[in-house]
């Protein structure tokens, strides 16, 4: 998305997640330190999504585990 700060104004909006409208719960987006990827929940696993390339992964790496509540405080970038 752009930002216009004279505006406080968000404009172009890009999805990356879910954009075939899957029935799964996408929440919690946090930046990385870094500030070039996004570390999201969605159904139980964790996914990062980098900006620059439009690329996302799973990152989670336990299919049993709920991942919850990630920050991206501590992420390998």
């Amino acid at each position: 998305a752009d930002f216009n700060p004279s505006q406080a104004a968000m404009t172009n909006f890009k999805p990356f997640a879910n954009e075939d409208g899957k029935k799964i719960w996408f929440a919690y987006p946090r930046w990385t330190r870094d500030q070039t990827a996004v570390v999201y929940h969605a159904g139980r696993k964790l996914f990062l999504h980098t900006t620059d390339t439009g690329t996302t992964e799973q990152v989670s790496t336990n299919d049993q585990a709920d991942y919850r509540y990630p920050h991206g405080e501590a992420t390998p970038k």
